[in-house]
């Protein structure tokens, strides 16, 4: 197509993409996050680093892996710790629609107004319309949601090493042969404040009922 326009140049393209960064930088931050489950799975195991990466990175599925850390860690810390790590628990449950959705829902077009904030690109992920589900499903994960994902995730990972580094010696980990740059990050951290909790926010999974989406079934 010889004169199709440049994609740096299509206004189309200009103004969706703020949702493509925002779900980018989502979907990255939750790396971060696994990074945090895997150093707390590997303190408890107490094993070399090689076991516990091939441990943790067996499990596929992110449920999975939240799953895992969170039976190690009922069995592995007395009931007051426990208690403690059970408030980061259902922060990463709630967590988890995001990332699937992220995962598995697709892009589209979105034509009623009131799906979206003033301003946000007209564009979301929504169930894949070949689901069968998406036709009684009215969830949206538009830009501004993705975008206090992304910062969400980031508070979190820090939570997950912050847990590690209160209840876990660094020279027994440094012993397991735990990545230097993770170690030099649980000591950095021990002397740094925490960062602020964001607001919590209702997960996807039960989101207001509103008229049903209208949406244009363009993927992009």
């Amino acid at each position: 197509m010889p004169n199709a326009t440049p994609p740096d140049q299509d206004p189309l393209e200009a103004t969706i993409a703020p949702f493509y960064r925002a779900i980018g930088k989502a979907t990255v931050r939750w790396q971060h996050v696994e990074a945090g489950l895997f150093v707390l799975t590997h303190a408890i195991l107490g094993t070399d680093n090689k076991f516990s990466s091939v441990v943790f990175f067996h499990i596929q599925s992110a449920d999975a892996k939240v799953q895992l850390v969170d039976r190690l860690c009922r069995a592995y810390f007395d009931e007051g710790i426990v208690d403690e790590w059970g408030e980061i628990h259902k922060d990463l449950r709630d967590a988890l629609p995001f990332r699937n959705a992220m995962a598995h829902w697709e892009a589209n077009f979105i034509i009623d107004p009131s799906f979206l904030e003033l301003g946000e690109p007209p564009i979301a992920l929504t169930r894949h319309h070949l689901d069968i589900r998406s036709e009684a499903d009215t969830r949206v994960l538009s830009t501004s949601t993705a975008t206090e994902v992304a910062d969400e995730y980031l508070v979190l990972a820090g939570r997950l090493l912050r847990f590690v580094a209160a209840h876990f010696s660094i020279e027994k980990l440094r012993a397991t042969h735990l990545q230097p740059r993770l170690l030099q990050y649980l000591e950095n951290i021990q002397t740094d404040p925490p960062a602020p909790l964001p607001p919590r926010r209702p997960s996807p999974a039960s989101p207001p009922r509103r008229s049903r989406r209208r949406t244009e079934r363009r993927r992009r």
